[in-house]
This record gives structure tokens, sequence and C-alpha cells, in this order.
């Protein structure tokens, strides 16, 4: 990229990370007062859409690792975007333009059509059994390389899948109807590849991404429009709340996440993991038999789970759950 006559780069960094609430500056990078006509850091937008520009297009380059590489500097420059964006509305208020938003209608062809390859790659290659393997690949370092690029594709997925996250949560809901038509059947995919038996630990190369993904998402200002996923995406979630170790805790927060946008949604499913008794109807209720219940508390098991671990692991996970619905104060849909 030709940035000469440019030197305000450090400057640029310094205001964009600077916190929206504080007090604009008094002066910024060269041409960009207070005073002058027109939006501030026009000339570094420029220069990061420029630099969007080549990622995009070197995003179907042969090599993974490059790929890689090029969503990481994209994921910078959508991140400093969104910072001037804030900037400026602290500055300017709501009338405020957000120079992300144009980027996205931009960049978003490529970045999704590189996410579309990438996943039906990763799900074919993970599709082709042992026996399969050993027909194609005859020499053990064919396997290798094999598994290799598995890896390669579960680190591209995890990078597309940050960039997605960074999306959602500086589009001001811009970006709401991307994902639920673009980005959701692709997760829908992808966990569902992950819920087949007999796949080994080569899913936990994607799976704790889109885990913190869907998590990002229902955190971010697209969440109440996306208030129809809820039933749908938890219910493919659900199942990883009986995993051991990050996954688990991810699916459990990923869970949360949702429960904070629409709570009802996903309360029966809960219930029934948790082994909970479901409330009776308080007109069939006389004063001792709710006095019992209300004593004995919500946390009480219908039926202990006895198996195995993994069912006392998503059992408890469950009740966790649905004690953090009691506790979340209601709030309107928009």
């Amino acid at each position: 990229v030709d940035t000469s006559g440019y030197d305000g780069s450090e400057s640029l960094f310094e205001e964009c990370n600077a916190d929206p609430t504080d007090p604009p500056p008094t002066t910024l990078p060269d041409g960009d007062h207070p005073s002058d006509e027109g939006p501030a850091f026009t000339r570094e937008i420029n220069a990061i859409n420029s630099i969007l520009s080549r990622c995009g297009y070197l995003l179907c380059h042969a090599q993974l690792h490059l790929q890689v590489l090029c969503c990481q500097s994209m994921l910078t420059g959508f991140e400093t975007l969104g910072k001037i964006g804030a900037f400026r509305r602290a500055r300017q208020g709501e009338s405020a333009s957000n120079p992300l938003l144009p980027s996205i209608a931009e960049y978003w062809p490529a970045i999704i059509a590189r996410l579309r390859a990438a996943s039906a790659s990763y799900v074919s290659s993970n599709r082709i059994s042992r026996k399969e393997l050993s027909i194609r690949n005859a020499m053990a370092e064919d396997l290798g390389e094999n598994t290799q690029s598995r890896k390669y594709l579960g680190v591209l997925l995890a990078s597309l899948f940050t960039i997605v996250a960074e999306l959602c949560a500086g589009s001001d809901g811009f970006f709401e109807d991307r994902f639920r038509h673009d980005v959701y059947p692709i997760i829908a995919k992808l966990v569902g590849e992950c819920l087949q038996p007999m796949r080994g630990r080569e899913t936990n190369f994607i799976l704790t991404p889109l885990l913190v993904l869907i998590k990002s998402v229902f955190e971010s200002s697209c969440r109440y429009s996306l208030t129809g996923l809820v039933p749908a995406a938890g219910s493919l979630i659900l199942p990883f709340l009986a995993c051991v170790g990050n996954v688990g805790d991810e699916a459990s927060a990923a869970v949360k996440a949702m429960l904070t946008v629409d709570s009802d949604a996903l309360w029966r499913p809960l219930h029934k993991l948790a082994c909970r008794p479901f409330p009776p109807i308080p007109i069939n209720l006389d004063e001792r038999t709710a006095a019992t219940i209300t004593s004995e508390g919500s946390t009480a098991l219908l039926v202990r789970p006895t198996r195995d671990q993994t069912d006392i692991v998503l059992a408890r996970r469950a009740q966790h759950l649905l004690d953090f619905i009691e506790t979340t104060s209601e709030s309107p849909l928009n």
C-alpha cells in the first residue's frame, strides 16, 4: 500500500484506542481538526480500505497460512474502523457516520465466499474415513499432510469466525441480516458435523471458536434482532454442555448469552436435561403442598443421573443455567 507522505499512524491508533466516552481531543491527525469540514480520519479510512481490498483479494490464495494472515489483517482493519466510528459518535452524536458499515458492504462477499468454501472443505475432509484414507493415501506422509491441511482449515475458520464476531459487535445491528442468512446456515452445518460420532479430536479445531462466535453474536448489538434463532441455535449447542473442560464451559457461556435475549425459548429443554420436575399448576396447589415445594427449593433433582459422568456434568450445567434464568431480570424484546 502506498503510504508516502503519511506519518500519522501512531496518533491514529492512539486516538482510536481511546475510550469513546473521554472528552474529544483538541487536535487530531494532519488535516483532521475539529474545525475542518467533513468527517474525521478521512485519509486513514482510505488507507485502511485500500489494505482491506488487497487482503480480500488474497483470501483466495492457494496457501492457507497466507489466507490466515489476510484474515488477521482484515480483523485489525475492521476493529480500527469500528473505533473510528465510536470516536465520531462521541464527538458528533448518533448522527455521525460509521466507516465500518460501507466496508462491510464492500468486502463481505469475499469473506463469506471464503467462509463457505473453507467450511465445505473442512466437512468433506472430516467425512473421509480411515479406510478411505488408507486407500487414497498409501504413504504415511500423505496422511500427515491431510491432517495438517485440516488443522490449517480449522485455524482459517477460527479467524473468519473472529471477523464475523467483530462485524456483529461494531455494526450497530447492520450485520443482522447477513448473519441470519449467510453465516448461520454454515454454523448449523459445522455444529452438526461436530455432533457426528467417531470424529475424534479433529472437531475441536473449530468447535471452541464456533461456540465463542455464537456467544459473541448474542452479546452484540444484533442480539435482539436474532431472537428467532435462539430455539434452533440453542438446541444445537445443548449437547455440548455434557463436555468436560473448555468446550463445555464455552457451550454454557453461549447458552447463557442466548438466555439473556430470550430465556423462555430454552427453559423447557434445560428442565429436561437437569432432571428437574416441572413446576405444578398453581391453581391446583393447596397451601401445604405449596409450602413443601417452597421449602425444598428449585434446585432439587427429580431423578439423579446415574449412568455416567457425562450425565452428571450435563445435569449440573443445565441446573446452573436454570438458576441463571431465575436471576435474570425481564427485558423487552426490541
